[in-house]
């Protein structure tokens, strides 16, 4: 007879142990071509990463607009005959105008992968940007831009990251005079000149064979600009600030309280994270329990880590009712106090151990998860070893480590409240 198990009673917790993460193999020296090859999955992911970014931008938009425009038109094919090719075979495309780069992703399926990816240089080298499509192009972005503004968490998150970056390009805000001015001629010239000339690095994951590996590497290898510098600009902290933006017909504020901190490479980057899910990074946080359970004033309120190539920021962000912004304030600069002057007992630190290990093996399911966590390295300019560092940390972290960081970066923060 089996053993009969008592459902009443649930059973021990045993932590898993760490995985590594799997290598990425680089097609040849000095050549930016990196594979990672599964065969779970049946299609492939194709990453095309440019070497510009929003600094490189004459007039704001130029970047966004090219992204929305690269499937409306080339010299052979319509925009709806784009789209249908895309749907025939079963494709999928994204493009990214980043603050640090941008991405045009594509997801195929193997079969069809060397049809695809001479499909996919058709639409990023020999976009023409009609101005029909432009035309359409631009008064969707600018219709949704009008929708967004009505929102405060929008206008919030935009002007936080103003008040942190102020003249760098990270703080450049896109608005509807930029949209409604700019030119197709304007956005063709960026693309022309600018974009197309900055590939960089590919990545390829999933399912693929040598003959796609092939095919990547005589369609967009020999388009890889050489010497790509970044431009670095400096960027000056801003620490105690505190604005206000009054909208009188909204029903709800924004808050956002933060600051600059540090990057990943930074030696504290690991106790910064583990401090900031303690704080609100996770559904269980203390500014989850308090501000949303406990006193009901927001439906969720979080914390987090931003990092970019030339800076970073944390941020606490929450949606109030105005009449209840004071006291949410007050409760999330309290929780700060109590951050630092009493720490974390030993079950809520196992606790928020085990959920981080949890986290981070279950976002290594896939081939382009493994991808994605070797872009986050290779970009950070970090070991491969980074992934055992943090896995690691979470068992001898301690409380005292959690003060002095909370210490160290949740204080002198910023303060902006829209509403």
């Amino acid at each position: 007879m089996g053993v009969v198990l008592d459902r009443k009673v649930a059973p021990s917790f045993v932590k898993p142990k760490f995985f590594q993460v799997p290598e990425v193999e680089q097609i040849a020296d000095a050549i930016p071509f990196w594979v990672h090859k599964s065969d779970q999955v049946p299609l492939f992911k194709l990453e095309l990463v440019f070497n510009i970014n929003k600094g490189s931008e004459s007039i704001a938009g130029l970047g966004l607009l090219s992204s929305r425009l690269f499937t409306e038109g080339t010299s052979k094919y319509t925009s709806t005959e784009i789209q249908d090719t895309l749907a025939r075979y079963g494709a999928h495309l994204e493009v990214k105008a980043g603050l640090d780069r941008f991405v045009v992703v594509m997801y195929s399926q193997k079969k069809y992968g060397q049809r695809m990816i001479a499909f996919i240089n058709e639409l990023i080298f020999d976009s023409i940007f009609p101005q029909k499509e432009f035309d359409k192009v631009r008064e969707n972005e600018l219709e949704g831009l009008k929708v967004n503004n009505e929102k405060t968490s929008f206008i919030a998150s935009n002007k936080f990251r103003s008040l942190l970056f102020d003249k760098h390009s990270y703080g450049r805000v896109l608005t509807i005079e930029n949209l409604e001015t700019i030119k197709r001629e304007e956005v063709f010239a960026y693309y022309s000149e600018q974009l197309k000339k900055a590939l960089s690095t590919v990545f390829l994951s999933g399912g693929f064979d040598d003959t796609i590996v092939s095919a990547v590497n005589t369609t967009f290898i020999p388009k890889v600009a050489s010497g790509n510098s970044k431009v670095l600009k400096g960027i000056a902290e801003v620490n105690n600030q505190k604005d206000k933006v009054s909208i009188d017909k909204a029903v709800q504020s924004s808050i956002r309280i933060g600051r600059h901190t540090i990057n990943r490479d930074h030696p504290e980057y690991i106790d910064l994270v583990v401090a900031n899910e303690v704080l609100g990074g996770y559904f269980g946080s203390r500014l989850m329990k308090n501000i949303r359970e406990e006193k009901g004033l927001t439906y969720g309120i979080y914390s987090q880590c931003a990092t970019y190539e030339q800076g970073a920021y944390w941020v606490i962000a929450a949606d109030v009712k105005k009449d209840l912004v004071e006291l949410a304030t007050e409760e999330v600069y309290k929780e700060i106090t109590t951050l630092i002057n009493d720490g974390v007992d030993d079950e809520e630190l196992e606790i928020v151990s085990n959920y981080m290990a949890g986290s981070f093996l279950s976002s290594i399911n896939t081939p382009f998860d493994i991808i994605d966590k070797f872009k986050l390295v290779h970009y950070g300019d970090l070991s491969y070893d980074y992934y055992r560092q943090f896995y690691d940390r979470l068992d001898t972290i301690t409380s005292k480590n959690i003060q002095e960081t909370a210490a160290k970066y949740f204080t002198n923060t910023n303060e902006l409240i829209v509403g």
